[in-house]
């Protein structure tokens, strides 16, 4: 019997990915402030790291750590950092931090190493056997892989279920089938052992922004259809059993007063209306903020009532078996928020939301320009429901331009010094494949402008003619 060492059988399964085009590799490159920069084989990339003077005046070794949050990695800092995290993301907190502000009492703040570390440690942990969890069909991947750690132990697949993305006339169908089966099941345990059947949690599992689709979650919609399920069924529909989690990776520091997120955003606008607290606060009772997105650092925090965090530091593999994050990184997020805490944070975020909508309107006009034979070539998803009651889709800083040529427009725009990557299966659905488009406050409206230009210059030049490139 013949036998092939491990490189070769990985060679062929590499081989075949390449074959199928989703062959993936790193890829690096340089930076630059703006296009107006002499060096245009840079990039244009705005991520600012401003932690100098906090690092010189801090006594505690900053690099490395002396092991996970459990042993010694537990350091002044990191204390001091999730304190003002739990405060400064409080649905109740107005003004910016300080030392003498108290977090509250019903929510608390746990760092990460990663957003991912985060969601699989919570997903793979907090649900159990006989909780149910609802997932949009396009919640990242970590996610998914909490769900799938918790299958040995935790809830079983059939009680897993995903509604189609931003759907919330499906996710309501989902919640009334649950109700519906448990509701015949109690008829059946009382009738043959005269024993009450008890219900389990409901987690319900979406992202406030969605990264390859670029668009945000029907957050309100969703809220008023769990207002509506309770009045029908307030046993079975109630937030003391259906717990709403949202990933806010790319929301956080853009989003809501000084950045402190989508669902603060939509809750103080709900808060705004004139109604008595908030249903939105009281439903979404997990929050996960991530900092390497829109805050230029690295790490996340998981914000949720103390019981939770505790559960979580006794029970989380990836937080109990992980090294501490440096101190380094630490006083690397303190400067990040002090960043989105100040006036230029402000402007910021500004900017940032002012482009997203010329970059919105200036690529709908430029489609709508198309010839007809052209249009296979790019074209845009269609408008979802918007959280903030728009008749056209949210600008946001992440724009998908679908096209089966992604490879040949990235490189295209690449060549013009524009940072865009190509987006394949399996990250997305086959015939979905796009180039994805992520802004940052330093573009201008003139870098769009440019850029939009150049996307119509390729489609104009590979028009009825055939398309060869990857990346």
């Amino acid at each position: 019997m013949s036998t092939i060492s491990l490189d070769s059988r990985l060679h062929t399964i590499l081989e075949d990915r390449k074959g199928k085009g989703t062959f993936r590799s790193l890829k690096k490159h340089v930076t630059r402030e703006n296009s107006d920069e002499p060096d245009s084989t840079a990039k244009i990339d705005f991520l600012k790291r401003r932690f100098l003077e906090r690092v010189k005046d801090t006594p505690t070794p900053l690099f490395g750590s002396t092991g996970s949050r459990l042993l010694d990695g537990t350091t002044p800092q990191h204390a001091a950092l999730e304190h003002r995290l739990c405060s400064f993301f409080s649905y109740g907190s107005t003004s910016s931090f300080s030392s003498s502000t108290m977090p509250p009492q019903h929510e608390s703040a746990l760092l990460f190493n990663s957003g991912f570390d985060a969601n699989v440690s919570f997903f793979s942990t907090v649900p159990q056997k006989t909780d149910y969890i609802i997932y949009d069909e396009l919640v990242h991947a970590s996610v998914w892989d909490g769900m799938r750690a918790n299958e040995r132990r935790g809830v079983s697949v059939s009680r897993r279920k995903a509604f189609r993305h931003g759907d919330v006339g499906d996710l309501r169908r989902i919640l009334e089938d649950i109700v519906t089966a448990e509701n015949a099941e109690q008829r059946r345990a009382t009738t043959s052992t005269s024993t009450r059947h008890r219900r389990g949690m409901i987690f319900i599992a979406i992202e406030s922004l969605y990264s390859m689709d670029g668009d945000l979650a029907p957050l309100p919609q969703m809220i008023h259809t769990l207002n509506e399920l309770q009045s029908l069924h307030p046993d079975a529909i109630n937030p003391a059993r259906v717990c709403v989690v949202v990933d806010e990776a790319h929301t956080t520091g853009i989003y809501g007063a000084e950045g402190r997120g989508f669902v603060y955003d939509m809750v103080q606008r709900e808060k705004a209306k004139g109604s008595r607290g908030s249903r939105m606060e009281e439903w979404v009772q997990v929050r996960l903020m991530t900092f390497g997105k829109g805050m230029g650092s690295q790490g996340a925090v998981l914000l949720a009532s103390s019981t939770i965090r505790s559960f979580l530091i006794n029970y989380a593999r990836p937080f109990i078996f992980s090294t501490a994050m440096s101190v380094v990184n630490v006083l690397a997020i303190e400067a990040a928020f002090d960043v989105i805490e100040s006036d230029e944070g402000e402007q910021l975020r500004r900017a940032l939301l002012t482009l997203a909508e010329t970059l919105n309107n200036n690529v709908s006009s430029m489609l709508s320009t198309l010839r007809p034979n052209a249009k296979h070539l790019i074209s845009a998803l269609p408008s979802p429901i918007s959280p903030y009651d728009l008749d056209s889709r949210d600008p946001t800083p992440i724009y998908p331009l679908l096209t089966p040529h992604p490879h040949a427009l990235a490189l295209h725009l690449q060549a013009r010094g524009f940072l865009v990557r190509p987006v394949v299966h399996p990250t997305v659905p086959k015939g979905q494949e796009r180039v994805r488009i992520c802004l940052h406050s330093g573009n201008t409206e003139k870098d769009v402008k440019k850029m939009v230009e150049s996307i119509a210059e390729w489609v104009r030049s590979v028009r009825g003619n055939p398309v060869h490139a990857k990346l």
